[in-house]
């Protein structure tokens, strides 16, 4: 949450510059979107936990709940895991590279450096599977167990 202010900041500031005195920044666009960029992929660790992902509950709500947890514990184990090893196995020598030649933007002259934001897809990859492991074993737990 605590990014969503300064994106909205640089955001309006550019805004009132650009349409009330003809004058964009040339570092606001860059900023905007590295921002957005840290924020959603950082969020999805989170949204995980939350259950704030979307998913089609249609069929499972026709399930009892221990059975839902079994389910939803195997989409976890078959659909994310997978994904997210994959993200993080091929976007760490892509923030590596990035580190190592110190890229810079190439959409404005500000010309601002990319890796940090580049290091938040493995990171953020990262927290989502180890958030990813904390859900499948408590879907496991209560699919076994039940409320206990």
């Amino acid at each position: 949450m605590f990014l969503m202010v300064p994106m909205i900041l640089v955001t309006v500031y550019d805004v009132m510059l650009r349409y009330f005195f003809s004058a964009p920044t040339q570092w606001a666009y860059e900023l905007a979107w590295m921002l957005y960029s840290v924020y959603f992929i950082l969020g999805g660790a989170f949204t995980l936990l939350e259950e704030g992902h979307i998913s089609v509950d249609v069929l499972l709500l026709k399930f009892r709940p221990r059975f839902q947890s079994l389910l939803k514990a195997i989409y976890l184990l078959v659909l994310l895991m997978p994904f997210a090893i994959i993200i993080i196995i091929k976007s760490i020598p892509w923030a590596w590279h990035s580190t190592l030649v110190l890229e810079c933007a190439e959409h404005t002259l500000w010309r601002p450096w990319v890796f940090p934001v580049k290091w938040t897809v493995p990171i953020g990859f990262t927290l989502l599977a180890l958030q990813g492991i904390s859900s499948i074993v408590r879907n496991f737990v209560y699919a076994i167990k039940g409320d206990s």
